[in-house]
């Protein structure tokens, strides 16, 4: 299917390394109980070092993560009210941009107010984390209906960007901009804009009931895991004209712990697209994700894009997986995009075998980070090359012209979206 993702690095907000394409990319999955952030092998599932150990800078019950354009990682601490962030090589906790605070503290929520009238005020729990359009790190908070923004470079707090009307959860951008935020309790999602706040999924559309992730796709569609459903639901980009794009039964992670109830939810939460171009999904586990008890199992799960279970990426054990996003691997080189260790004309293939697909934004033969394999990125990698090759005064000559390609696989995307749009 062919899928329109320009406005991918708007949606996800997170380039895996700033201005530069990798051949490779590492998952990120946060392990809910054990205060980590797992780095996990894309092909294996093997876990990698590199990630971020249990407790690491105070870290405690990380329910978001994120690459910014930085390439480093930034985690939604939910039981401390924090947002940290650590070296996207080595997993270490970086200087704070604060003076005098510790190492590893990027930004910290405002309070919210009391539970009750005279009360203390209550600790922010942020949940999801996304870098938008304008560099600003947005943060949602599972203890109140507002989304925090705050500046992408020194962390300090700068506005509340939208109000829901009870918790706010998943958050993501549309192509233009527009702020995008599930309201848990309200089994709806909302967007904010130019226009003003509207709701952009109604309540309960196509029998969504907790909006915990968003993540948008072709055309502005818009993709919801419903925490409590059991499923993940397909919006257009009107939000209009809901369904099921998957479901979520337990059957499909043999085997079931001693005591788990079959028939309860595996609660699917943050979801990202893959370097293939497959969508992976973090799931809490099958039972009561509050419990933590030892009935949770944790796991990343892949699907392809038509919402076809193909794989569990990762078994975890006895924690609940809360979020889940990409990173350049260790050793990545730029313009070498068939992962060989090195930028030669084998890469030429590469590119063609992967042009017009969507991608994680600067993987495999994305060249420019825009999330979509397409000219631009031949360009990129034949720059790479020929600079390579100029001391020698080689390189340049070398390089394959795919002109006679382009133009043939431009007009069948074009074709393609036309005969999708009729």
């Amino acid at each position: 299917m062919v899928r329109n993702v320009l406005c991918l690095w708007a949606a996800t907000g997170a380039l895996l390394v700033a201005n530069q394409s990798v051949s490779r990319a590492d998952i990120l999955a946060g392990s809910f109980f054990d205060s980590r952030v797992l780095r996990l092998d894309d092909e294996t599932g093997v876990e990698l070092p590199g990630g971020i150990s249990a407790g690491s800078a105070g870290l405690a019950f990380p329910a978001g993560v994120a690459v910014g354009p930085d390439g480093n990682i930034y985690v939604s601490s939910n039981l401390t009210g924090e947002v940290l962030y650590y070296d996207g090589a080595t997993g270490a906790p970086l200087p704070s941009p604060h003076v005098g605070e510790r190492d590893g503290l990027f930004a910290t929520l405002p309070d919210n107010p009391p539970a009750e009238e005279g009360g203390d005020p209550l600790t922010a729990a942020p949940a999801r984390l996304r870098f938008g359009p304008d560099g600003d790190l947005y943060v949602s908070d599972f203890g109140s209906p507002v989304v925090r923004e705050f500046d992408g470079v020194t962390g300090d707090f700068l506005s509340d960007a939208a109000t829901v009307s009870f918790v706010s959860a998943g958050i993501e951008f549309a192509s233009n901009g527009d702020l995008l935020v599930g309201d848990f309790g309200a089994a709806m999602v909302m967007r904010f804009g130019g226009g003003g706040p509207q709701v952009w999924v109604p309540p309960g559309s196509a029998g969504l009931q907790t909006p915990g992730g968003l993540l948008t796709g072709y055309d502005d569609e818009l993709l919801v895991s419903d925490l409590y459903g059991n499923q993940i639901l397909r919006f257009d980009s009107s939000g209009q004209n809901g369904s099921q794009w998957a479901e979520i039964p337990p059957e499909n992670m043999p085997p079931l712990p001693p005591g788990a109830d079959p028939s309860g939810s595996n609660f699917p939460s943050d979801m990202a697209w893959g370097p293939d171009g497959n969508l992976m999904l973090a799931v809490l586990g099958l039972t009561n994700p509050l419990m933590g008890g030892a009935n949770d199992r944790g796991a990343v799960l892949r699907f392809d894009p038509s919402g076809i279970l193909q794989e569990e990426d990762s078994f975890t054990g006895l924690t609940p997986i809360s979020s889940v996003a990409w990173i350049a691997a260790a050793g990545a080189i730029a313009g070498d995009y068939d992962g060989n260790g090195s930028v030669q004309e084998g890469d030429f293939d590469k590119w063609r075998l992967d042009f017009g697909k969507l991608v994680a934004p600067g993987s495999g033969a994305d060249g420019n980070g825009n999330g979509i394999v397409d000219a631009a990125d031949y360009t990129y990698w034949r720059d790479i090359l020929s600079s390579l090759g100029s001391g020698a005064g080689a390189g340049a000559a070398a390089v394959p012209e795919p002109s006679a390609f382009v133009l043939w696989a431009w007009s069948a995307l074009w074709l393609s979206n036309r005969r999708r749009r009729r």
